[in-house]
């Protein structure tokens, strides 16, 4: 659990760059933001499922994120892909976005 959606996409890019350069297995995520339900440690509801089930949609060393989370973005400078409309278990057809680093040659928000 993160304040904002910057902050989340932030974070969560250190550490799939970090993963491989560790000599970990490399990692992939999915972003929602929106109400939890913390309890006795834990986070729970629709937002922590959907980030969840995004995650698992995501390919190694990627991000998928929601169009709330990209609607929301401020700060370094981030590229957003659509990916397309996923059926998401448990939640429906859900706008998906893979959002990484600029890099040269790309177009950015």
């Amino acid at each position: 659990v993160l304040p904002n959606a910057s902050s989340a996409v932030t974070a969560t890019l250190v550490l799939i760059v970090a993963l491989p350069a560790a000599g970990l297995p490399g990692g992939h995520a999915g972003i929602d933001c929106g109400p939890v339900v913390e309890r006795e440690g834990d986070v729970f509801g629709r937002t922590v499922n959907l980030a969840a089930r995004l995650s698992d949609l995501a390919p190694d060393g990627s991000i998928y994120a929601t169009a709330k989370v990209v609607e929301e973005l401020t700060g370094p400078r981030l590229v957003v892909e659509p990916v397309g409309t996923e059926d998401v278990q448990g939640i429906g057809a859900t706008e998906v976005f893979r959002v990484t680093r600029e890099a040269a040659g790309r177009v950015s928000r």
